[in-house]
């Protein structure tokens, strides 16, 4: 089941981790990612942007079970669990 989760953008690479260490390896993560380019002194940057902003969608086939999702909501860089 897919689950919508809120997260801090800042630690995103860590509430990634703390998930695969509680749920198991066989997670899957969609973040789409938007890539632009910005002019800085006469020099192009490319940079990229969340698409989602603080959201990422995680797919794992025990999100269905409610006291699962219950251990999880308190990982490191996690904000909520949308219903």
């Amino acid at each position: 089941m897919w689950v919508v989760a809120k997260i801090k953008k800042r630690e995103i690479g860590i509430f990634k981790e703390e998930l695969i260490k509680k749920a198991g390896k066989d997670i899957q993560f969609y973040c789409p990612k938007i890539e632009y380019q910005q002019y800085l002194k006469k020099k192009i940057r490319k940079l990229e942007k969340l698409a989602l902003g603080d959201y990422i969608f995680c797919y794992h086939r025990n999100f269905n079970n409610s006291i699962f999702l219950n251990k999880l909501r308190f990982i490191k860089g996690l904000e909520y669990f949308l219903n």
